[in-house]
Formats: structure tokens, sequence, C-alpha cells
């Protein structure tokens, strides 16, 4: 086999080895070692193809940056232990995010393998609805006992965490299938009926998790990427009334399933209580003392669950100024801002409009849940995130070579 082709295959391995790792690393419950071992992998075509070839973006610079912030966070965080495990892993995410850029056939494949293995996950999600003891069964073969039984506990409560172990982590890996098909759906002309379905299935699916918070991220990036894509498009009404089908279609298959309307009532349940943060003002009491204890440089990486009693802070702009200071939410301004620029230059001048709007869905989704989430410390979320700012670079590149 000639060489080219043979690390060609290389490269596509270790795409869908960080596929596991984002859709089931949950099963082996090491991720410092599952990221290692995915490193080390993904840097043998670099290596043996492109020595000294390998190119660091600005976007690579800026995220190499926090984690050197992070690192030195270390030397005052009020629990080293965790800081330091933390920069660890958020260290090879970032070198996963480097190495797949430099990947000839990153753009091709990415896109395919993240449908790919976040469509187990919905199918998954409709199956334990209908077929809880089958699922049962899978769950009872991958889970650790504790997660089991944390599975069970959710969906007697009425939240679907699918063959994983969280109910709020399943309804990330739907979001990664809505986000592709919403898109494809809007925007390529074939399969229009398919990517119908499709997207009727993942939104579905998300409200069997009953996870409010990604939903509503989730409707925020659509109403987005529906406003992107038809700017200049006189049949915007046309598309609107099948967008507007979608929604009804989903909400009366709600009325009629009864695992669906736990997302209502906890609507409900919080509009009642006059609640809708959900607790979370306690947690955000304390990360705003901790910030005015501490305002310059936090109090370290990945300590917030320390001052919460083990919670994270549902807010990860809170929880950088809490745990990286003033000084930390700046640098991260700063890969913030580079990643939305980049994705407009993209918007504006790309011919791969697909690629850039599912990159475009999906930061927007990030950005917009972590005001009431956690997705920049759980590394698959993370990951996913720093994947799509790759695929907007990669096309940009593209462009600039034409």
């Amino acid at each position: 086999m000639n060489k080219k082709i043979f690390f060609e295959y290389f490269e596509k391995l270790e795409l869908v080895l960080i596929g596991l790792f984002i859709f089931f690393g949950y099963v082996i419950n090491k991720e410092s070692i599952q990221l290692l071992f995915t490193v080390i992998v993904g840097l043998i075509p670099i290596l043996k193809c492109n020595m000294f070839k390998i190119k660091i973006t600005k976007n690579d610079l800026i995220w190499i940056g926090i984690c050197l912030l992070s690192f030195i966070s270390t030397l005052y965080s009020i629990d080293k232990e965790s800081t330091l495990r933390y920069s660890i892993c958020l260290f090879l995410v970032i070198i996963l995010k480097i190495i797949t850029l430099n990947y000839k056939s990153y753009k091709k494949s990415i896109v395919n393998i993240l449908a790919f293995f976040s469509s187990i996950h919905v199918f998954a999600t409709l199956i334990y609805a209908i077929f809880p003891n089958f699922i049962h069964f899978i769950i009872g073969k991958i889970l650790t006992a504790s997660a089991y039984e944390y599975n069970l506990a959710l969906m007697r409560h009425g939240m679907n965490a699918g063959i994983s172990s969280e109910h709020g982590f399943n309804a990330f890996c739907i979001t990664v299938f809505i986000c592709i098909f919403f898109v494809r759906f809007l925007y390529n002309k074939e399969k229009k009926i398919l990517n119908f379905i499709f997207i009727i299935i993942g939104i579905l699916a998300l409200l069997l998790t009953g996870k409010r918070g990604l939903l509503v991220a989730n409707a925020i990036s659509m109403i987005v990427i529906f406003i992107i894509v038809n700017l200049r498009n006189k049949k915007i009404l046309k598309k609107s009334a099948l967008i507007f089908l979608i929604i009804l279609v989903v909400s009366r298959l709600m009325l009629y399933i009864p695992a669906t309307k736990i997302v209502f009532e906890r609507f409900q349940e919080t509009s009642d209580e006059d609640d809708m943060l959900n607790g979370r003002e306690d947690i955000y009491k304390v990360l705003f003392e901790n910030i005015a204890e501490r305002p310059l440089f936090g109090s370290g990486a990945k300590t917030t669950g320390d001052l919460t009693g083990g919670n994270d802070g549902h807010n990860i702009y809170l929880q950088i100024v809490s745990e990286l200071g003033i000084i930390g939410i700046l640098v991260y301004f700063l890969v913030f801002k580079d990643s939305i620029v980049k994705l407009l230059k993209a918007l504006k001048f790309s011919a791969d409009r697909e690629n850039v709007l599912i990159s475009a869905y999906y930061q927007i989704f990030f950005l917009v849940y972590g005001l009431t989430g956690n997705p920049l410390y759980n590394f698959s979320i993370l990951l996913v995130y720093m994947l799509m700012i790759n695929l907007t670079i990669s096309i940009n590149k593209k462009e600039e070579l034409k």
C-alpha cells in the first residue's frame, strides 16, 4: 500500500478514536488515559508524513495561553490536585485540536464521524422509551453499578439518559445530531425528506432527556442559523412554514407521549415557584463571593466544586472569573472573539456553506448553553467545540488557497 494512502487511513482512524472518546469515553471513565492514548496515536501520521510541518494557528496559541494560565493557577489553587488534573486533560485536548487541524482528511471526515456516533445515542434514547428492558440489558454491560442505578433513577423521574450515565450528556450527544441534520435540511437540497425526519427524531429524543437548558440553547441556535440561511432568500415564507410544521408535529407528538411531558412539567414547576434558575442562585452567590475575595487570579482552575459542595458553576463565564480571575476571563474572551471572527469570515466568503453553518450552529449552542450549563468543563463537549472551530479554520484555509 502507498505510504500516503496508509497514513490517510491512519488519520481517519484517529478521528474515529476521537469520536469514540467524545461519545463513549464514559464507558472506560479514565479521561486522562484515553486522551493520552488518542494523542499518541494521532501524532503518528503527523510525525511520519509532516515532520516539523505542524502548523499552529493564532486560535491554537490562545488556547495554549489558557492552558498555561491553568497550569500556573496550580501554584495558588485551593485544590491543587483538581487543578493539575484538569490542566493536564485540557493540554491533551488542545494537542488533539492542533493535530486534527493538520490532517488532510479532516474536513471530509469529521462531520460524518460526529453524525454517526451521535445517531447511536439518538436512537438508543428512542428505543429506551419504547423497549426499556432492551436498554437496561445494554447499560448493565457498559456502565458501572453506580452509573447504572443513576440511569434508572433518572428514567423513573422521566429523564432519559439513553445508554449514557447522565441525561445531560445524552442531551449533548443528541444536540450534535440535531446540529448536523438541521443544517443539512435547510441548506442541502438532497435527501430533504430524510433530513426532515431526522430533525423530528432528534428533537423528540432531546425532549425525552428533560434537559431544558440544552433545549433552549438548541432553539436559539436553530433560529440564528435559520435567519443566516434565509437572510437574502425570497422563499423564506415557505421555509418558515416548514420549520413551523416541524415544531407543530413535534409538539403534537409530545401530547401523546407521556415521557416527553417531563419537559413541560419542569418548566411549569419552576414558573410556579418563580425560580427559573432552579436553585442555581445559591451557586452564583458563592461564585460572586469568591470573585470579590480573589478578583485578579481566582481560586485556581476547576476549584468551583470545592466551594459549592461538588457542583460546577452552571455558568462558564462566572466560573472562569471565579477560578482564573479577571485575567482568565480576558484570555477566554480572546479565544471566543477569534473563533467568532473566523466564523464570520467563513460565512461571508466560503462556498462550503453547509460545513460553515454546522460549525456556526454548534458554536452558538456552546456559548449560549454556557450561560446556564458547564460545557467548558466537560471535555467531550469542549472537544467538539474545538473541532468545530477547526472546521471553520480549515474552510478558510481552503478559500485562501484558491
